[in-house]
């Protein structure tokens, strides 16, 4: 029964769907600011000079945003999202923004159109 026990424990932790797979990564891209959680590196535009400073993220952290990406179903997002150009009050949104995110192997991105 001892065994039973013991591999019943490792199939429920090995089976967890919300386990952050380690190679779960976050690349963010926003007008003049960069975040890319591999490297922990956060870079971002000051006064027409970059500037960067090492971030990295908690276990905990990666884990939120990993539940985050499956709740959101970010593999279903398109490559790109278009904007709206009959909004009152100009184009929205107004400045372009793309996010890539690596789990347990596919590399999926998303975000604004560059173009304007």
């Amino acid at each position: 029964m001892k065994y039973f026990y013991i591999l019943l424990l490792i199939l429920t932790v090995s089976c967890d769907s919300r386990r952050t797979p380690k190679d779960f990564a976050v690349k963010i891209d926003y007008f003049g600011e960069h975040y890319n959680s591999e490297t922990g590196i956060y870079t971002r535009a000051y006064n027409f000079e970059k500037k960067s400073v090492k971030i990295l993220l908690s276990d905990r952290q990666k884990s939120k945003l990993y539940s985050i990406y499956n709740e959101i179903d970010f593999l279903s997002f398109p490559t790109e999202f278009g904007c709206d150009t009959l909004k009152p009050g100009g184009i929205i949104p107004s400045f372009w923004f793309t996010m890539e995110i690596k789990a347990d192997g596919i590399i999926k991105s998303s975000g604004t159109s560059r173009k304007r």
